[in-house]
């Protein structure tokens, strides 16, 4: 698997990476991580990166790690 392009966000670390005919998306913040697999017969590189580029997938990312980082916390 290699690494085809990095997005920058304050919040989260992005990267895409090719493997399998599919667009492998990473995003990681501290110690949690998501992965999202978009097909690449069905999604060029380019409208995968229109997609991790609207606020909207970004913004549910980011609420999805306030969650996973509130989950590890130490209960009390």
């Amino acid at each position: 698997m290699r690494v085809i392009k990095e997005i920058k966000d304050p919040r989260m670390k992005i990267s895409i990476f090719s493997f399998n005919e599919k667009w492998i998306v990473k995003c990681e913040a501290g110690l949690c991580e998501q992965t999202f697999k978009f097909p690449s017969e069905e999604w060029t590189l380019d409208s995968v990166v229109l997609k991790l580029e609207t606020p909207v997938f970004r913004d549910s990312v980011a609420d999805r790690f306030s969650k996973m980082h509130t989950d590890l916390k130490p209960a009390e």
